[in-house]
C-alpha cells in the first residue's frame, strides 16, 4: 500500500508541477518585456506569486496526507 500511495503522490506531484510551471515561464517571460513596457513588470510579479502560492498550497496539501490505517492490500485481490 505505501508503495503505490508513494507512486501515486509522486505521479500528481510531477504533473501538478509540470502544469504550474507555465505560470514561472509566463512571468520570467513579462519581466523581460518588461525592459520595453513597464506595466508588464507588475504582471510579471504577479504570476510569480501566483506560481509560489499554488506550489505552496498543493505541497501542504499533499503533505497533510493522513495515512489509512488497519488496510491490508495484497496486489492483485479483488475486493
Amino acid at each position: 500500500m505505501k508503495n503505490r500511495l508513494r507512486s501515486a503522490l509522486a505521479w500528481f506531484l510531477v504533473s501538478f508541477f509540470a502544469y504550474f510551471r507555465y505560470l514561472l515561464i509566463v512571468a520570467i517571460v513579462l519581466l523581460l518585456g518588461s525592459i520595453f513596457f513597464h506595466p508588464l513588470l507588475y504582471a510579471g510579479l504577479l504570476s510569480l506569486a501566483l506560481d509560489a502560492i499554488f506550489s505552496a498550497v498543493v505541497t501542504m496539501k499533499v503533505l497533510i496526507v493522513v495515512p489509512i490505517e488497519n488496510e491490508k492490500f495484497v496486489f492483485g485481490e479483488e475486493v
